[in-house]
């Protein structure tokens, strides 16, 4: 398994290890196995122009999941499972309105993206509450083994 991230911004600092940590961990819940995943960690003008391209909405968002159809191969030619693009922009903007950390929030939007390619969705209020329910209980677990991995 392979996540390949490739950083096209410098708006934040990229938690690759991180983001590796948590795509595999939200893989092996949802999927009970590891898959190869594409990321890209842009600016706001980027993700807007493939929103646009691909939503029909000429605005920036915060992350976009493109599922990828069995066989289809990445650079080294392995199968992909699908590309996440994420807004380090949006990750900023949105990490100062609540005083967080934007390299969390970098987190939050890889498993966001990594469960809208497992079968999420958040069309709906329903939905919406149900993604967001299960992106905390990853995020938590992922803190946990942080915990309990660090120094003792």
């Amino acid at each position: 398994m392979t996540v390949e991230i490739v950083n096209l911004q410098d708006f934040v600092e990229v938690p690759e290890e991180e983001i590796r940590a948590a795509l595999t961990h939200t893989m092996l819940e949802e999927l009970g196995r590891e898959l190869n995943i594409s990321v890209a960690v842009v600016g706001d003008g980027k993700i807007a122009e493939l929103n646009k391209t691909f939503r029909n909405e000429a605005r920036p968002t915060d992350v976009l999941a493109f599922p990828l159809g069995e066989g289809e191969a990445g650079q080294e030619g392995e199968d992909v499972f699908g590309e996440i693009v994420i807004s380090a922009e949006r990750a900023r903007h949105e990490a100062a309105k609540r005083n967080a950390d934007p390299q969390r929030e970098l987190i939050l939007y890889a498993v966001h993206g990594m469960l809208h390619l497992t079968g999420y969705d958040d069309q709906s209020l329903e939905e919406q509450q149900e993604m967001r329910r299960r992106e905390d209980e990853i995020l938590k677990a992922l803190a946990s083994q942080t915990r309990s991995n660090g120094p003792s």
